[in-house]
């Protein structure tokens, strides 16, 4: 959980993780999902730091139409739906 580290070890397991990624996909990943949903304003700060465009939250949400925060973006966990089901499912939000 990155909120439980001290704000160093915290930069350079995201830093870290980003080139890991970015290694292992051949070009910059552009998102970021915090582990275990938590973050502050030191880790959005941190994640913003290394480059990517947006990072994901746990808050179990469609994103609002005008939202703003591309460093807590709401996400839904995507189950073993039908694509009749999937379509049903994005149409609601």
């Amino acid at each position: 959980v990155l909120t439980m580290l001290p704000q160093e070890a915290r930069q350079i397991e995201i830093a870290d993780s980003k080139r890991f990624c970015d290694d292992l996909i051949g070009r910059e990943i552009q998102g970021f999902a915090y582990p275990h949903g938590s973050f502050d304003a030191e880790t959005q700060a941190a994640v913003r730091g290394v480059g990517v465009s947006f990072a994901c939250s746990t808050k179990q949400q469609f994103v609002p139409k005008g939202y703003s925060e591309f460093f807590a973006l709401p996400r839904l966990q995507a189950m073993n739906w039908t694509g009749e089901e999937f379509e049903r499912i994005l149409l609601q939000g």
